[in-house]
């Protein structure tokens, strides 16, 4: 039960903290691009962001779901979906979306290394609860 408790919760945080942090405390850039019909796009980084987000929405539903689960196959289940979510956040602005490719840009400084602390904690996290479950 309290393994249930302490991991249900880490990954809520953990999601909580990938929604909350890129706007907030490490924001995208705003600019954007002009395409070759005139229409302004927004540039990379801002697209990587909302799927970020997404992912942190993920990883919230995803601890909510290991809260309520009781058997030890669905929570191993649910921790492979939490590996793989994090494997997806890790991946999205390094080769997936990316970010600006100027190395001055707030993308590259703020939510870049962001996202692969939080992918890497969370990564972290599924392995101890991994560890954990195969006992």
């Amino acid at each position: 039960m309290a393994n249930r408790v302490i991991t249900s919760l880490a990954f809520i945080a953990l999601g909580l903290l990938t929604v909350i942090l890129p706007p907030t405390l490490f924001h995208v850039c705003t600019g954007t691009i002009e395409a070759v019909s005139g229409m302004q796009i927004p540039m990379k980084c801002f697209w990587s962001a909302g799927v970020a987000t997404g992912l942190g929405v993920l990883f919230c539903l995803s601890g909510m779901l290991l809260y309520f689960s009781k058997t030890v196959f669905v929570r191993l289940g649910i921790s492979l979906m939490i590996f793989l979510n994090g494997i997806l956040l890790a991946a999205l602005p390094t080769m997936l979306i990316g970010v600006c490719h100027a190395e001055t840009m707030p993308c590259r400084m703020g939510p870049l290394p962001c996202f692969l602390v939080l992918a890497v904690v969370s990564l972290i996290f599924r392995l101890v609860n991994l560890l954990f479950l195969s006992r």
